[in-house]
């Protein structure tokens, strides 16, 4: 698929952290440095065990970060969307990827080359808080949901992952999720199988707390599927 190069100073991504942090001076190098390419949904964008060699910054669509555990099953450690930057967990001790990332639906990402992000990274302070404070927060998350997850039932992590997605990606305004994905991949975060998903999803359903159109899910009722998932107000 053919796209234009995306301009730095006229970028509709609000949230990257590049474009809100960095001195103009560095933003044009970045217009002129950086690569940009489209991915298909499903395609990889960085897989675990190989050299770092460039940063990813997501300009549209969204990416699922994973990891390859016992007997090869597959793990969703967290999900990314525009704004969100990728791979930078590999800098430092091998300087190899920890981790895959692949695309959730058509994405159209920049990046860097290492040695050039990592001078932007030491001349731009700023970007090092921000940086600093958007991983402190991804971890924070990740440890409070895993110490959930291992004290949930199945029901619980099903009503957890739901919120997650909600309070990650947001919804519209009928409350459908801004982000489709596969029951298996719901599973991958929720940490349980494909055919239990399936099973708890009909029951919420059945109980009016979401409705499901496809790959769609409709949050009806915020509130019992917080009570649901033993929280007492949304975590963002």
């Amino acid at each position: 698929m053919k796209i234009s190069n995306p301009d730095c100073f006229q970028c509709y991504c609000k949230d990257c952290s590049v474009m809100k942090n960095c001195s103009d001076e560095w933003l044009t190098i970045i217009n002129e440095k950086k690569n940009y390419e489209f991915y298909k949904k499903g395609q990889q964008i960085i897989t675990e065990g190989k050299p770092v060699k460039e940063i990813y910054f997501i300009h549209s669509g969204k990416a699922k970060i994973v990891s390859i555990g016992p007997y090869n099953k597959e793990q969703i450690l967290w999900l990314a969307k525009p704004g969100d930057i990728l791979g930078l967990t590999g800098i430092g001790g091998n300087s190899n990827h920890s981790s895959s990332a692949y695309a959730l639906e058509d994405s159209v990402l920049c990046s860097l080359d290492l040695k050039i992000f990592l001078e932007i990274v030491k001349q731009n302070p700023d970007l090092i808080f921000d940086i600093v404070l958007f991983f402190a927060d991804e971890l924070r998350n990740a440890e409070n949901r895993m110490k959930k997850l291992v004290q949930m039932n199945v029901r619980e992590k099903i009503a957890d992952t739901l919120i997650y997605l909600h309070n990650k990606f947001g919804a519209d305004t009928n409350g459908t999720i801004e982000v489709h994905l596969l029951r298996q991949e719901l599973a991958e975060i929720a940490c349980t199988t494909k055919e239990q998903v399936s099973k708890f999803l009909s029951e919420f359903e059945k109980e009016g707390i979401i409705s499901i159109n496809h790959k769609s899910i409709s949050i009806l009722n915020f509130q019992m599927l917080q009570s649901m998932a033993g929280m007492q107000k949304v975590e963002v």
